[in-house]
Formats: structure tokens, sequence, C-alpha cells
């Protein structure tokens, strides 16, 4: 079995996982938003979704430093197929939006994505 097999593999299990114990969740995202320099007018984007399996957890009191994990800090763990997440994207759980504050992929051999790990703040 190649790495690559492997690796689609590993993030075909974190699917599974996230199906048994997660929940739907939506990657907001607007793309394309530009402002005119001279008449600072401003051309709206274009909005577009993602859906993937994610799980919300809160950090724990170790992990909370009061500057790169503050308090209300949640991680949202989520699956690859939907797409990567980006950090002026944002994540719909059941009824909050949580802006994306920092994002940790895991691609062992720097193509095929496993899982993400995006920090997120309110």
């Amino acid at each position: 079995m190649s790495s690559a097999a492997f690796y689609t593999e590993m993030a075909a299990v974190v699917t599974e996982l996230l199906t048994e114990f997660g929940a739907a969740m939506t990657i907001n995202r607007t793309t394309g938003e530009s402002t005119d320099p001279v008449t600072f007018v401003v051309t709206p984007g274009t909005d577009t979704t993602l859906s993937p399996l994610g799980l919300i957890k809160p950090y724990s009191d170790a992990q909370i430093d009061g500057s790169l994990i503050q308090i209300g800090d949640r991680m949202i763990i989520l699956d690859s197929p939907a797409g990567e997440p980006l950090l002026t994207d944002t994540i719909t759980t059941d009824t909050d939006n949580w802006p994306i504050v920092s994002i940790k992929s895991v691609k062992p051999d720097d193509a095929t994505a496993v899982v993400y790990f995006c920090q997120v703040r309110k």
C-alpha cells in the first residue's frame, strides 16, 4: 500500500469516527470582495459553504494560557473531504457562528489532508 493510499484510508477513518461521534457543520466563506481605491466603493464577494463533519470541544484549563488560547475558545475537529478551512472562514454549529483563530492540519505527505483542528473564538 502506498503512503498516499494509507493517508486516504486514515482520512476515511476520521470521517467514520466523526459520523458516529460528531455532527454536520457548515464552513462559511466569502471570497472576492474588493474596494475601489479611488471611489472606496465595495464590491461584494461571493458566498460559499462547505459541509464537513466535525466535533466541537472545549480546551482544558491547562491549555488556556490567556493569550494564544483564551477562556471560551473551542477546538473544532473537521474531516477533510469537504475541503480545507481558511482563517477567513467561520464555522457554524447548531446555532453558533465561530470565527477561526488558527488551523492545524495533519498532512503527513504534504498533499493528503487527514484531519483539521480549528481553534475558534466568539
